[in-house]
């Protein structure tokens, strides 16, 4: 989808937006990520650990845009071992 000039980066201005492009998404409007593995695995670790994209627990690549990128193999082996005991204690 695109933006008209200028709508993204009015965006970010306001703080804590975040872009991911989801690389090989089909469908259209916000059904995608319904039937993208990818998506779905970094929707659930954004609830579970909280974490913001590009750090260790959500391995998203920051593009020349400045829009995070969710390869179609996301996250795979990029994901370190989850403590879930911890990530339950910071609630």
């Amino acid at each position: 989808m695109e933006s008209a000039p200028g709508e993204l980066a009015a965006l970010k201005k306001v703080g804590l937006v975040h872009f991911i492009r989801v690389e090989g998404a089909g469908g259209a409007g916000h059904s995608y990520f319904r039937d993208n593995p990818g998506a779905m695995s970094d929707i659930a670790l954004a609830l579970r650990t909280r974490a913001f994209p590009g750090g260790t627990l959500r391995p998203l690549e920051l593009d020349h845009d400045n829009i995070w990128t969710l390869h179609p193999d996301y996250p795979l082996e990029r994901l370190p071992d989850l403590d879930l005991d911890y990530v339950q204690d910071r609630r």
